[in-house]
């Protein structure tokens, strides 16, 4: 069993991505912890004039001339 695990360990601790990161801490880190409620009001912030009032589809239907 050992003959298993070890060699898998051993890749696992001496990954690019292990060791750098986590041994060496030189890596600089792709990912950012960020507030959630941070990130909803960036999305909604972003969000295009045209669905801003959240009536998308009725405005197709009306542009099409047909209703829902």
């Amino acid at each position: 069993m050992i003959s298993v695990i070890l060699p898998e360990l051993t890749t696992f601790l001496l990954s690019p991505g292990y060791f750098c990161g986590r041994v060496t801490g030189s890596c600089s880190n792709k990912w950012i912890t960020m507030d959630p409620n941070e990130f909803v009001e960036k999305q909604l912030e972003s969000k295009p004039d045209f669905v801003e009032e959240n009536n998308y589809i009725d405005t197709l239907y009306e542009n099409m001339g047909t209703s829902p």
